[in-house]
């Protein structure tokens, strides 16, 4: 649809420590896709949390059906070191190890802040099972908000033929990092 190299995580990606090298630093945007315990998955929350701190537009699209629950996430995050450690106590070791001298905290304040975006209606919406029209309006608004956030111009062609539509993204590329564990992908336009 946007005719450019797309980055799948499953297919291209040999260590996940490059979601963030190769991925997030080379991105504009970062669309986090939210699906039922996204947020309890430490690379998730590492990428959110590198992409508030970078300063890259985030931008949340909720799967319809995907179990996201935005109340309960922000509950887990609150309480991330006594919850993830009781559930997943390597993934806590792994947030702090990649972490640093970082204190946790402050990953926790930077997700929770993106998560208020939830709660002030600032998310897409994704239906999986919608059909063709709908799936192209859908990731039509998705490619529209990511320009709009990098003040950038979409240039649609083909709009007689709903089905084809291309878009420019003004001299940059859409490439997308898919996590297929559980649905998780991410999408980020980048130079």
């Amino acid at each position: 649809m946007v005719h450019a190299p797309i980055f799948l995580d499953s297919s291209s990606l040999n260590d996940l420590r490059e979601l963030i090298s190769d991925g997030l630093h080379n991105s504009d945007v970062f669309v986090l896709i939210l699906t039922d315990g996204v947020l309890t998955r430490p690379w998730c929350l590492l990428e959110v949390f590198e992409a508030k701190t970078r300063g890259v537009p985030i931008v949340l699209l909720d799967v319809i059906g995907g179990g996201f629950d935005v109340g309960r996430m922000q509950a887990y995050i609150s309480d991330l070191e006594t919850k993830m450690g009781a559930t997943n106590p390597t993934g806590l070791e792994l947030l702090k190890q990649e972490l640093q001298a970082t204190p946790l905290s402050q990953l926790q304040e930077a997700v929770l802040d993106v998560l208020e975006s939830f709660d002030a209606g600032a998310v897409l919406s994704w239906n999986p099972g919608a059909g063709d029209r709908a799936m192209l309006a859908a990731l039509k608004d998705l490619v529209e908000r990511m320009a709009l956030l990098t003040k950038r111009k979409v240039h649609w062609r083909g709009e007689k033929n709903k089905t084809r539509n291309s878009a420019r993204w003004n001299s940059k590329v859409l490439s997308c990092m898919t996590r297929t564990a559980r649905g998780t992908r991410s999408c980020h336009p980048t130079a």
